[in-house]
Parts: C-alpha cells; sequence; structure tokens
C-alpha cells in the first residue's frame, strides 16, 4: 500500500542522516501528502520523548525529497505513520 511505502521511505531517510543514524526512537505522526510526493505538513500525535530529538526529526522530515511515487487522489489526509528507528550500532 502506499502507506507502507510511505512509512518505509521516510524511516530509511531518516536512518540515512548521521544525526540520527544512532538515535533511538519510536514516534507516531500524521502527515500531510501533497501531490507531486512531498510532506507538506506535519503532526506528532506521540513523540519520542525527546524534545530535542522531536525537532531533529520534524526538521529531517520537512527538508526530504519528495516520494517518487505520487500518493493516490483517493487517500484519506493525513496519514498516520509509525516512526521507528533501526539502529546498527
Amino acid at each position: 500500500s502506499y502507506t507502507s511505502q510511505l512509512e518505509r521511505f521516510l524511516t530509511d531517510e531518516l536512518m540515512s542522516l548521521p544525526d540520527l543514524r544512532k538515535e533511538e526512537f519510536r514516534a507516531v505522526v500524521s502527515v500531510w501528502i501533497a501531490k507531486d510526493g512531498r510532506l507538506s505538513r506535519l503532526r506528532f500525535r506521540q513523540n519520542t520523548g525527546d524534545a530535542d530529538l522531536d525537532r531533529r526529526i520534524e526538521r529531517a522530515l520537512e527538508s526530504l525529497p519528495p516520494m517518487q511515487d505520487v500518493p493516490p487522489e483517493s487517500m484519506p489526509q493525513p496519514v498516520v505513520l509509525r516512526l521507528q528507528s533501526r539502529r546498527t550500532g
């Protein structure tokens, strides 16, 4: 589904950033996706418990390139996603 692809894309992009790669976090976010595939709005539904980490995640998500696949016209928004780190060591 598009939602699963979006969740995977955002997690992969976050984990590619040196600033976040070593962090351990879980968060639930509501996101709105523009017709061109970019994230147009973000709201934490459940934050990480660390205000600084929340700000870094929010800045990183807001600066991501658009997803290649555009959202389906009929997709309800916002989309609720679980973001979880994948620590590599």
